[in-house]
C-alpha cells in the first residue's frame, strides 16, 4: 500500500475534534500515585516492625495517619473528638515462651524448633508420665484400639498422626487430630504429644490450611496439646528399649502402646494481660448540604500487618496493606488540594487489628461514631499496591442502586479497567460493614501478590502506576456519589443485605433437572446437587456412564456468566463464593463397589437415601453401603425417612450423617439423642404449609435437643414458592438470632464439621 504525504492542516483539525473525547475517555488525574507510594516507604519500613497490632509498630503507623489527616484539618470522628477509635482485643501472645522439658533436657518452641502448640489448643500446664499410644486410635468398628494396654489417666500421650498404611478414609474420623485428642481428655490424660515423621508428607487434612491442627470447634479447656519435631519422638521412645524406625514400621500392622519411662512438663500459660488496647484512625471532610451532609461515604483499609516473625524476620507488609490506608490518604491529601467541597460526608479509615480476624472494624461496627444507616458505601482498600492494571470490585449485590450510577457516570474505556462482581464475605475488613447490613466494595488490585505475609513485601515492589489507577478511580466515584441528587439508601436496603448475605451461606438441595436455571438470580454459599435423575434407568451400568457424563457435562458447559462452581471437598466449597457438591442415587448403581469408588474419585461427594431406596429392606445391602461411603469419604443425605428406616441407617453409621427433616416432630426424642450424641447434622427445612412463627418454634425446640452444633437450616427445594416462604423465614431468624457467629454456625459452619470428617479425599 502506497502512503501519502498527510496534510497537516487535516491532522490538527483532526486532533483538535478528538481531543475532547480523548481526555472524556480517561479517569482525571487526581491522585499522585509517586507520593502515595513515599508514603508506603514510611510505614513499610523495618523502622515500623510489621506493624502487628499492639506493638509499638502499629502505633507509629496510627499516629502517623493521625498526624497527617490533622495536617489536612480534617474532622475527627474518632472518640470524644479525636482522631482515635479505642478498642481492646484479647491477647494471644505469651508472657513467657510455651516451655516442654522431658526428663531434665528441655526443647526449644518456635520457628522451625523442637515443638509448638497445636492451632486451637487452649491453654495450659501438665506435668506427668509420658506413655505411647501408636496412632491413637479408638476404633471399636474396625476392633481397634491403641489405649487397650495401657492407662492414660493423669498421663501425657505421645501419639503419631494420621492412621496405618496412611488409609485416612478407612479410618476417618477416628484418625483425626480432634477426636484423638479429645478421646484422651475424656478419660483422664493431662496432655497430648502429637508427632509425624519426617520422611512423609501429611496426608491428614481436615480443611486444607489447617494441617497438624486441631478443629476449630474442638477447643478443649485447659488442655494442652503441642506437635513436637520428629528427633523429640525419638528422644522420648530411646528410652523404651524399642527401635524408634522399626516401632514407626510395626504400628501399621499391630497395636504397639506402652510406658516410655520418660517424665515430661509441658506449659503454655495464659497471658497475665488477657487484652490489648488499641486505636483504629478516623477522619472526615464534612459535607456541605444540610441535608445530605449526614450521609456518608467511607474510605479505608487496614493499618497493620503480621509484624516479626520468630527467626526474626520483619515482615514490612508494603503491598498487604501499607498500599490501601496509604492510597485512601492520598485520596484525602488530593481533595483537600483541589478545595473539593462534597455536598455528602467523606470519611477516611485505617482499621487496626485486621490481622488477628478483623477486629478493628468488628469493634467499630458494633459501637460505631456514625449511624450505619446513613452510610451510603464503604470502600474497602486491600493490597492495591501490585498487579496487571485492572482493579477488582467485589460488591453490586449489596450495592445495586451506587453500581449502577458508576456504570451510567463513568466512560467505557475507564470501565475496562475494573472487574465488578457480586461479592459477600471475604477475608478483609467490608465483612463487617456487610453483615451489618451496609453495601461495601471490596478493592483490591488483579494480577499477582506473590509476597504476600512475606518477607519480601517491601515498598521498593510497589508500582505507583497501580496505586494511580485505583486512586483515581476510587476518588473519581467518591465525588460523583458525593454530589448525586439520586437516593442512594432506602427503608429496605439494610435489612435486605442482611438477608442477602446470609442467603450466602445456605446449604440446600438443588436438583439437577434444569438446575442452571433454577439458580439464576438466586445467591447462596452451598448447593448439593442431586444428579439422580440422569440415573433413572435399570441398567446400573447406563446409568453409571450418565452420572459421569452428567458431572462432567455440569463442569464443561458452566458458563463465564454463572457464579457457581462444581467442587470435590468441604475446603473448596468454603473457597468459593457459590460452590456446589454433587450428590447421587447409590441405588441407580445398584451398590456396585467398583462404580461407587469410581464416582467418589470423579466427583460425587454424597449419598443420598429416601423412604423409596429398596437398600433399606436389604440388611447387608445397607451395611456394605455405609461402609463404602465411610471408606471413600462420600457423606450421606438421609432424606426425610421415616423412624424405623432412620434409625437402621444411623445404628450403621460410623460417620456423621445430614438428616433432612420436614417435619422433626416425627423424630422420637431417643432418635434426637442419638443424632447429638454421634455428632450427625439436622436439617431442618421449613415449609410453606406452616406459618413461620409455628416453624421458628419448631426450630427452636429442636435446637435445645440436638445442641446447637448439631442442627442446620435449609430450603426443601429452589421452587419460587418455597424460595419466598425460605426469604421470610430467614428474615425472622436474623431477628430472633441475631448473633451472626450463631448464624453463621447454624447457616454453614456446623455442615462444614461434618464435612471435615465425612468427605475427606486421600
Amino acid at each position: 500500500m502506497k502512503f501519502r504525504k498527510p496534510d497537516i492542516t487535516i491532522f490538527c483539525l483532526g486532533t483538535l475534534l478528538h481531543l475532547p473525547f480523548v481526555i472524556s475517555a480517561q479517569l482525571p488525574v487526581r491522585v499522585d500515585g509517586e507520593n502515595i507510594k513515599k508514603i508506603i516507604t514510611t510505614i513499610a519500613s523495618d523502622e515500623y516492625q510489621g506493624r502487628e497490632t499492639g506493638t509499638r509498630g502499629c502505633e507509629m503507623a496510627e499516629e502517623y495517619f493521625a498526624n497527617e489527616f490533622k495536617k489536612l484539618k480534617l474532622v475527627p470522628v474518632g472518640d470524644n473528638g479525636t482522631y482515635f477509635y479505642q478498642y481492646t482485643i484479647p491477647n494471644e501472645e505469651f508472657d513467657v515462651k510455651p516451655s516442654l522439658v522431658i526428663d531434665d533436657r528441655s526443647f526449644y518452641y518456635g520457628y522451625n524448633e523442637d515443638f509448638s502448640v497445636a492451632y486451637k489448643s487452649d491453654r495450659g500446664e501438665a506435668g506427668a508420665e509420658i506413655v505411647f499410644a501408636g496412632y491413637g486410635i479408638f476404633n471399636p468398628e474396625k476392633n481397634h484400639n491403641d489405649f487397650d494396654s495401657i492407662d492414660i489417666k493423669n498421663k501425657i500421650v505421645l501419639m503419631k498422626r494420621g492412621a496405618p498404611k496412611n488409609d485416612i478414609a478407612g479410618w476417618r474420623p477416628s484418625c483425626i487430630d480432634s477426636v484423638k485428642a479429645e478421646y484422651c481428655y475424656k478419660h483422664g490424660a493431662t496432655g497430648v504429644l502429637f508427632f509425624e515423621p519426617a520422611s512423609r508428607t501429611n496426608q491428614q487434612i481436615l480443611i486444607p490450611g489447617y494441617n497438624n491442627h486441631l478443629a476449630y470447634v474442638s477447643v478443649i479447656p485447659g488442655f494442652p496439646v503441642f506437635s513436637v519435631d520428629e528427633r523429640v519422638a525419638r528422644y522420648i521412645l530411646s528410652n523404651s528399649g524399642k527401635s524408634y524406625y522399626r516401632l514407626i514400621y510395626t504400628i501399621d500392622s499391630q497395636i504397639s502402646s506402652f510406658n516410655t519411662g520418660r517424665k515430661c512438663s509441658m506449659s503454655a500459660k495464659a497471658n497475665s494481660k488477657p487484652s490489648i488496647n488499641t486505636r483504629n484512625v478516623m477522619a472526615m471532610i464534612t459535607g456541605s448540604d444540610k441535608k445530605l451532609k449526614d450521609e456518608y461515604i467511607i474510605i479505608g483499609g487496614h493499618i497493620d500487618h503480621i509484624g516479626v516473625d520468630d527467626a526474626g524476620n520483619i515482615r514490612n507488609g508494603a503491598d498487604d496493606n501499607a498500599s490501601g490506608p496509604a492510597v485512601a490518604l492520598g485520596i484525602a491529601q488530593a481533595m483537600v488540594k483541589n478545595k473539593f467541597k462534597p455536598k455528602r460526608s467523606i470519611v477516611f479509615i485505617g482499621w487496626t487489628g485486621e490481622e488477628m480476624g478483623l477486629l478493628g472494624s468488628k469493634a467499630w461496627c458494633e459501637k460505631p461514631t456514625i449511624d450505619l444507616k446513613k452510610i451510603v458505601l464503604y470502600f474497602n482498600l486491600d493490597m492495591v499496591g501490585l498487579g496487571n492494571g485492572s482493579l477488582n470490585m467485589p460488591g453490586t449485590e449489596f450495592a445495586p442502586e451506587v453500581y449502577e450510577f458508576i456504570k451510567k457516570n463513568t466512560d467505557t474505556t475507564s470501565l475496562q479497567k475494573i472487574t465488578w462482581s457480586k461479592g459477600g464475605l471475604g477475608g478483609s475488613d467490608h465483612n463487617y460493614f456487610l453483615t451489618h447490613g451496609v453495601p461495601a466494595f471490596a478493592g483490591m488490585t488483579a494480577g499477582s501478590h506473590p509476597d504476600y505475609h512475606q518477607p519480601a513485601d517491601d515498598p521498593e515492589k510497589i508500582k505507583p502506576e497501580i496505586l494511580q489507577l485505583t486512586g483515581d478511580f476510587i476518588y473519581y466515584c467518591s465525588e460523583k456519589i458525593a454530589n448525586a441528587k439520586e437516593n442512594f439508601i432506602t427503608a429496605q436496603r439494610f435489612d435486605e443485605n442482611k438477608f442477602r448475605l446470609v442467603n450466602y451461606s445456605i446449604l440446600r438441595p438443588v436438583y439437577s433437572k434444569n438446575f442452571h436455571a433454577e439458580l439464576e438470580n438466586k445467591n447462596f454459599k452451598l448447593g448439593l446437587v442431586d444428579f439422580s435423575d440422569v440415573a433413572s434407568s435399570s441398567d446400573p451400568e447406563e446409568n453409571f456412564i450418565n452420572l459421569l457424563g452428567a458431572f462432567n457435562n455440569a463442569t464443561a458447559e458452566k458458563k463465564p456468566t454463572d457464579n457457581y462452581t462444581l467442587v470435590m471437598t468441604p475446603y473448596e466449597a468454603m473457597m468459593n463464593r457459590m460452590a456446589l457438591l454433587a450428590v447421587f442415587n447409590p441405588e441407580a448403581i445398584h451398590g456396585e463397589e467398583l462404580k461407587f469408588k469410581v464416582l467418589a474419585r470423579f466427583g460425587y461427594r454424597l449419598a443420598r437415601i429416601d423412604n423409596n431406596s429398596a437398600i433399606l429392606r436389604d440388611t447387608a445391602a445397607l451395611r456394605k453401603f455405609v461402609r463404602l461411603s465411610s471408606e471413600t469419604g462420600v457423606g450421606l443425605i438421609l432424606d426425610n425417612l421415616n423412624e424405623s428406616s432412620l434409625e437402621q441407617v444411623l445404628s450403621f453409621a460410623t460417620d456423621p450423617c445430614l438428616v433432612l427433616s420436614k417435619d422433626a416432630s416425627l423424630i422420637s426424642d431417643s432418635l434426637l439423642s442419638r443424632i447429638k450424641e454421634k455428632e450427625h447434622l439436622l436439617v431442618f427445612q421449613p415449609r410453606p404449609e406452616n406459618s413461620i412463627e409455628s416453624d421458628l418454634k419448631k426450630f427452636s425446640l429442636l435446637m435445645d435437643k440436638v445442641g446447637r452444633d448439631h442442627i442446620a437450616i435449609t430450603p426443601e427445594d429452589l421452587s419460587d414458592t418455597n424460595y419466598i416462604f425460605f426469604k421470610g423465614f430467614m428474615k425472622l431468624f436474623i431477628v430472633m438470632y441475631p448473633d451472626q457467629d450463631f448464624q453463621y454456625k447454624i447457616l454453614t459452619g456446623n455442615f462444614y464439621n461434618v464435612a471435615a470428617k465425612s468427605l475427606q479425599v486421600n
